[in-house]
């Protein structure tokens, strides 16, 4: 009995019944199901910090209307800051509220009484304005331009 030779095109090289073509489509799909997974978590680490930011940003809204009710003024000045970072000197040291790790407010006004929250993860500034009594979301460097036109 002969054997017959089989000659296969050069991209077909059969190595013990995988083709290469088959190994390198499949190391293709895996690189591409790994990057979008990636894509996908690092998106929701991003929307996770942003919230973290409105929530904390809400939480401190309430607490400075609870604040007026009683006094019949905001508690802070223009400038205050509240934060954990340890880098940053919070110049109201408040009991009652304390921001997420990594969140910073900002009280950026006096008259009318704004403040801003951000994530130091994330490029998104939330702004709330008291006399407006609504929060409006801008990406940093869009809400850094528009305070230096105001000024």
């Amino acid at each position: 009995m002969t054997r017959t030779k089989y000659n296969f095109p050069p991209l077909l090289i059969r190595c013990e019944g995988i083709s290469v073509i088959g190994v390198a489509a499949f190391i293709i799909c895996l690189i591409i199901v790994i990057t979008v997974t990636l894509l996908v978590l690092r998106a929701g680490k991003r929307a996770a910090y942003e919230i973290t930011a409105k929530h904390d940003l809400r939480q401190f809204v309430e607490f400075e209307k609870a604040y007026y009710a009683e006094n019949d003024e905001y508690l802070g000045e223009e400038g205050d800051i509240i934060s954990n970072d340890p880098d940053k000197i919070s110049a109201l040291g408040l009991e009652e509220f304390t921001p997420s790790d990594g969140v910073t407010i900002t009280i950026i006004s006096d008259d009318p009484f704004i403040v801003i929250s951000k994530h130091n993860k994330s490029n998104v500034v939330f702004e709330y304005n008291f006399e407006e009594g609504i929060i409006k979301q801008r990406q940093e460097e869009e809400w850094e331009k528009s305070t230096i036109r105001e000024n």
